[in-house]
């Protein structure tokens, strides 16, 4: 009879210091609503929002989960307009009527009424280093004019683009954030992190 052993998650690193093998998915969310127009202070920042709706967690799907192992294994092409990226070129922030529930196979958003809105210029962030704490956070922020996006916020999810050709979903939540009408602008900013 062999001798069979269980591997544990725990390893050694350098004298005695123990390491854990855990890293968690974790995501921050922020939904702005501004009444009238979204404009800019003579500071160059914007005006505060009139209603705002934060919250964490959501659910990775697997094709999400997919290209996440093919950026990182170099699959695909290596053009910076490339399906299998997620980045300001490309990218988008979706909202969705549905509260159906979140399942990891699903490719889409599951409401009647979508709208998906390419990155607000210089998103997505990402501070490079080894050392601070943002370094494992990545941040994508789409904005709603007053025409777009008309409806109760149920759901919400990240995409690497806009358009549907190679459209591919990498995560999905389903919270009410707001319901936006043609009266106000609104803002999404997703914080995804490995920590």
């Amino acid at each position: 009879m062999r001798d069979i052993q269980k591997l544990t998650d725990t390893a050694v690193a350098g004298l005695g210091v123990q390491s854990r093998d855990g890293v968690t998915w974790k995501v921050r969310t922020r939904a702005e609503l501004y009444n009238g127009r979204h404009w800019k202070n003579p500071d160059g920042s914007y005006n505060s929002p009139d209603y705002v709706v934060e919250s964490t967690g959501n659910l990775l799907v697997r094709g999400g989960a997919s290209l996440i192992w093919e950026c990182l294994k170099g699959s695909g092409s290596t053009a910076s307009t490339a399906a299998k990226k997620y980045f300001n070129a490309t990218a988008a922030l979706g909202v969705g009527n549905s509260t159906a529930a979140a399942t990891n196979i699903q490719l889409a958003l599951q409401g009647g009424s979508q709208s998906l809105k390419a990155l607000t210029g210089g998103f997505p962030t990402h501070t490079t280093g080894s050392t601070a704490a943002t370094v494992a956070d990545i941040v994508y922020k789409s904005t709603w004019s007053l025409t777009e996006g008309n409806f109760a916020w149920q759901e919400w999810g990240v995409f690497n683009k806009a358009t549907t050709a190679n459209r591919r979903m990498l995560n999905r939540k389903v919270q009410a954030l707001l319901t936006k009408t043609s009266a106000a602008s609104a803002t999404l900013t997703v914080t995804l992190s490995l920590a």
